[in-house]
């Protein structure tokens, strides 16, 4: 017998029916269900949104919910550890939404998370368009708000959305100040004020870098949410004070850095999302810290990724790495190469000021 290529496709699949996370008929009646809703079985998707070649779900069969998910403007249900299922192949029933509070992230990415067992930020972040469901309400004396969002992680109201009315906000002075003691609204330690927004600096940093690239009589970029994302990936994928471009799960031009928000914050000082986005910058262009010694091939790598990489690019950052991500522009790549096998000490660009933008 002939099969045609959907059905050779389909016939290797490891379509599952039943296992540890189909719901129960009591779990059904508690929480989040997603239905399979198409005739034929209903592919997965990672974390990253790349399609699982060998696992689907069977038709009309229901599927306990996790997080919910937004991958190139497609809504998507997490049914496992990392796989997910569209919005598009299944239908949601959650018996208890007009119980639960939900915050879910808007804008590219969440502030840091703030852990109230270590009174400080836990080097995490929440995903764009996820969902999660909402605790404590507290207040500080700064007339912050937070929501906590597990047993000891907050988040600041700010940066989510809301399906209803918050909790009263408990009072709490010093609470997310980053002070020693978060109890004691008297402490005379110095505030650490600054709370980085990952897209406000990539707001900066691409304004900066378009300003990079008009001083070299070059196109401009654009940030999407696509690889800010996976520029976010890549700087959580590093081992702290190591860099390591071979974990890399996509094709992309990549500079890397231990310039992470704690070393710009606690050693350099940095006050401000702007600021942040300045200093990546020109620590890429600098390329002062680059492993590949000046006077041989590579030591401008980083300056020549940000002049002609592109148009799409993004800027991640955790505590301790940064990770510039972009499209390869091989419209420039004879010029990307030049640069990069420069071996002298002054190649021919030019830079910006703080003030260029």
């Amino acid at each position: 017998m002939k099969f045609g290529k959907s059905a050779t496709i389909i016939a290797a699949l490891a379509m599952a029916t039943t296992g540890a996370l189909v719901m129960s008929q009591k779990d059904a009646e508690a929480t989040s269900v997603a239905t399979v809703t198409t005739s034929t079985p209903a592919r997965l998707y990672t974390d990253s949104g790349l399609l699982i070649r060998n696992r689907a779900l069977a038709p009309n069969t229901p599927w306990l919910v996790g997080k919910i998910v937004n991958f190139h403007d497609e809504t998507m249900y997490q049914v496992a550890t990392n796989e997910y299922l569209k919005a598009s192949d299944s239908s949601l029933k959650d018996s208890n939404a007009n119980k639960k509070l939900i915050g879910t992230v808007v804008g590219i990415i969440s502030p840091f998370i703030y852990n109230d067992q270590i009174n400080d930020i836990n080097g995490k972040m929440l995903p764009a368009g996820t969902s999660w469901a909402i605790g404590k309400h507290i207040i500080n004396k700064y007339n912050q708000h937070y929501v906590q969002i597990s047993s000891h992680e907050y988040v600041e109201t700010t940066y989510l959305k809301f399906n209803g009315e918050l909790p009263t906000p408990i009072y709490i002075g010093n609470f997310a100040t980053l002070d020693k003691n978060p109890d004691d609204d008297t402490t005379n330690n110095t505030l650490k004020d600054y709370v980085p927004y990952l897209q406000n600096i990539n707001n900066y940093f691409i304004k900066y870098l378009n300003a990079l690239h008009a001083a070299n009589g070059l196109a401009p970029v654009q940030g999407t949410t696509d690889m800010i994302n996976y520029a976010q990936q890549r700087a959580e994928q590093q081992i702290p004070a190591q860099l390591d471009h071979s974990t890399a799960t996509r094709d992309t031009s990549e500079n890397l850095s231990t310039a992470g928000l704690s070393y710009l914050i606690e050693t350099e000082g940095i006050q401000s999302d702007k600021d942040v986005a300045y200093f990546i910058l020109k620590d890429f262009y600098d390329d002062d810290k680059n492993r590949t010694p000046i006077g041989q091939p590579g030591h401008f790598g980083h300056r020549a990724a940000l002049l002609y990489s592109g148009p799409n690019v993004g800027l991640g950052m955790t505590e301790y790495h940064a990770a510039f991500d972009a499209d390869w522009n091989y419209g420039t790549m004879d010029q990307f190469n030049q640069l990069y096998n420069y071996t002298g000490s002054n190649p021919n660009t030019k830079f910006i000021s703080k003030n260029a933008i």
